[in-house]
């Protein structure tokens, strides 16, 4: 990605994900937003229980606010989008972030292992709560987070609608 010229100096990768979520939480303050807070238990997939959360309570738009716990088994898509890593240890959330939406997430997960060594990327199905997963979600009742292919990236992005 580019850089975002301003006029201070220019945003980089990561300077643009944190602008992100400035706008995603300036949104929520003048949005109305219902908290949703939620624990997985052992054996429960951290993707697929998100979605089914969601879906069963009709969340239109949402983004996680917070997300501790343990992991059994780490399944994510590296940045490459055609290298994955698994593995079968025991991994400490130290992060998840994205949105999630009736036509998909797009959630990244950061792990520590028992070293210490932190390993991230897109959060795929297969990811294993350990002891406990203990999330925080935000809905935005006045937004509904789209997914539509942008021929530019070749993937589903995010389409933000306003109700």
């Amino acid at each position: 990605m580019g850089a975002i010229s301003a006029k201070h100096g220019s945003l980089n990768a990561r300077g643009v994900i944190l602008l992100n979520i400035v706008i995603i939480f300036i949104v929520a303050l003048v949005s109305k937003t219902v908290v949703h807070a939620l624990r997985l238990f052992p054996g429960d997939d951290l993707k697929a229980s998100l979605v089914e959360y969601c879906k069963q309570r009709q969340i239109a738009a949402a983004t996680i606010v917070s997300c501790v716990g343990s992991l059994s088994k780490l399944h994510l898509r590296l940045a490459s989008a055609t290298k994955f890593l698994q593995c079968s240890a025991l991994f400490e959330i130290v992060s998840l972030v994205g949105t999630l939406s009736p036509d998909g997430v797009h959630l990244y997960l950061s792990a520590a292992d028992d070293s210490g060594a932190v390993w991230g990327g897109h959060l795929m199905e297969g990811n294993i709560v350990h002891t406990t997963a203990e999330i925080v979600i935000m809905e935005l009742i006045d937004y509904q987070f789209q997914r539509v292919f942008d021929a530019a990236t070749g993937y589903k992005e995010l389409l933000i609608c306003a109700n």
